[in-house]
């Protein structure tokens, strides 16, 4: 094998190695308002993202939250708030890396046959990934 194919070959495999597990899709400082099938508006504020990680604050009519969650590589969002009325949402979606969003589910953990849907609606269109 040439000196130059070799040289290609590492300059591919090390480009491969620094953006596998990267996601394009960075949700620090953005908002979401997720409308969901049961007439209810949740809005996410104040999203911090340090890697996979998200945390910030919540609130849907006078019900206020702090959420913590992630945004995996492959573009798993899955998040948990704490509501202030005393209830765990867990809100699940996929992200795409230019922000759209897709099968958005949401539940109680403490009673999982209470779930609903959810997408960001047209008003938004998309996550301004970052």
């Amino acid at each position: 094998m040439s000196r130059a194919l070799l040289v290609s070959l590492a300059a591919v495999a090390s480009l491969a190695a620094a953006t596998s597990g990267a996601f394009a899709c960075n949700l620090n400082g953005d908002f979401i308002v997720a409308f969901q099938s049961n007439n209810t508006v949740a809005t996410f504020n104040h999203i911090s993202q340090n890697g996979p990680n998200l945390d910030g604050m919540a609130k849907f009519n006078s019900v206020r939250g702090d959420f913590r969650g992630v945004l995996e590589a492959n573009g798993r969002f899955k998040v948990t708030v704490d509501w202030d009325d005393g209830s765990h949402g867990v809100y699940t979606a996929f992200v795409t890396e230019d922000g759209r969003v897709f099968d958005g589910r949401t539940y109680d953990r403490n009673n999982q046959a209470n779930f609903a849907t959810w997408t960001i609606g047209a008003s938004q269109n998309r996550l301004q990934c970052s």
